[in-house]
């Protein structure tokens, strides 16, 4: 009997954190307001890696094409972007450029991993973003996005940078439209 006690709060425990988990980035601004409304194109700089970090120079150039990629793909699903590119040159009408700066990286334990399990020794990435005006160079808005690698399943930080790229464009699609 005390052991199925055990397993039913545990199950509970779980199920709370998988949906903590899931909290998706939403525009610091007003709810009413589209921050992103006037823009016709983005632009996805290289994100910078500071020469302390413990991450490869390539993080920064990852991020920036996975958030183009999905950005990409929520424009096929309904058109709010004319273009989308990772270069400013011929872009004609209001401009939208994205950067930052990797904050976090740490690669995980495959070691904590395999013995420990449970979500010990996951891998996670976090990124400070800016959304600048292109015309005016003013910042629209900022936000620290991050994520944590898969908790069931071994995670990489392939994994984490992934999901980041996903949430910067997911927030970029609500600063558009409020989705």
């Amino acid at each position: 009997m005390f052991q199925r006690i055990l397993l039913v709060i545990f199950l509970i425990g779980a199920v709370a954190l998988v949906g903590c988990a899931g909290a998706k980035p939403k525009p610091t601004k007003e709810a009413k307001e589209l921050i992103f409304a006037k823009y016709e194109n983005v632009v996805l700089y290289d994100f910078q890696v500071p020469e302390e970090s413990p991450a490869p120079q390539s993080a920064g150039l990852r991020v920036s094409e996975y958030a183009e990629t999905f950005l990409k793909k929520y424009n096929q699903k309904v058109p709010i972007f004319k273009r989308i590119s990772k270069k400013k040159e011929g872009m004609v009408g209001p401009t939208l450029i994205v950067e930052g700066e990797v904050t976090e990286y740490n690669p995980g334990s495959r070691a904590k991993q395999a013995w420990l399990g449970f979500g010990a020794g996951r891998a996670s990435f976090a990124v400070h973003c800016r959304f600048i005006d292109a015309q005016t160079g003013e910042v629209i808005d900022e936000v620290d996005l991050r994520s944590i690698a898969g908790v069931t399943k071994v995670s990489t930080v392939e994994e984490a940078i992934y999901r980041v790229g996903g949430h910067i464009a997911k927030y970029i699609y609500r600063g558009k439209t409020m989705k």
